[in-house]
């Protein structure tokens, strides 16, 4: 399957990808290097036309460029390290298995008499 370098970019699972790529531009340039503006993903996914296994993958690959953005980098810092400093603990986020984890250890070693049905989230 042939990767479309655009269609890649604007997947949203890929997102990561290009804020991961964001970063290491951000912080090699702050380390002093010059950092051109187009950075390459490699892509490679497994042929699966292959007519035989025979204890072998063979690959397709695919180099995708991407124009790194860096502006987004110094305010998401700024709120970050505020929010880190903040007296005012967030509210937890349903999907955050890191929150259930907190939530449930909490209820448990504080109220442990108490039946604790409402414990929000899911570790699994």
């Amino acid at each position: 399957m042939r990767v479309d370098k655009q269609d890649y970019l604007d997947d949203p699972y890929h997102e990561g990808y290009k804020i991961q790529m964001d970063f290491y531009a951000y912080l090699l340039k702050g380390m002093g290097f010059d950092v051109h503006k187009t950075s390459y993903f490699l892509v490679c996914n497994a042929k699966r036309d292959d007519e035989e296994f025979n204890k072998r993958m063979n690959f397709d690959e695919y180099l995708v460029p991407y124009d790194w953005n860096i502006d987004w980098i110094e305010e998401e810092i700024d709120s970050m390290v505020s929010l880190m400093n903040n007296d005012h603990i967030p509210e937890p986020n349903l999907s955050c298995k890191n929150c259930a984890y907190s939530e449930q250890y909490a209820k448990l070693v504080c109220n442990p008499a108490k039946d604790n049905k409402e414990i929000q989230g899911n570790l699994f």
